[in-house]
């Protein structure tokens, strides 16, 4: 019942103009120092449109993700795609 509810609460905040409250996400420290740079999170923002905004909250409600679960996704895939593409390799941390 709490995850019905936790969902209505979610399409709610979807719908309306107030955006939800912040979530705050704890990353884990990885073993190795070269992988604990490639796991590491930071928090950044970028400015999109509204119906692109309203569009990924949808998908990220659907997949049962977070939004930044869902840009995270997003842009591994856009940096592979365009590694492909152009037979580039992008540096790393």
């Amino acid at each position: 019942m709490a995850k019905k509810f936790q969902n209505n609460d979610l399409i709610h905040n979807l719908v309306s103009s107030t955006p939800a409250p912040a979530q705050t996400q704890t990353t884990q420290v990885a073993a190795t120092p070269s992988a604990a740079a490639a796991d590491e999170k930071m928090r950044t923002s970028y400015i999109v449109s509204k119906q692109a905004n309203f569009k990924m909250k949808y998908i990220a409600l659907k997949q049962n993700k977070t939004i930044s679960e869902l840009v995270d996704e997003a842009l591994n895939n856009l940096i592979s795609e365009w590694e492909k593409k152009t037979g580039e390799s992008t540096p790393s941390l």
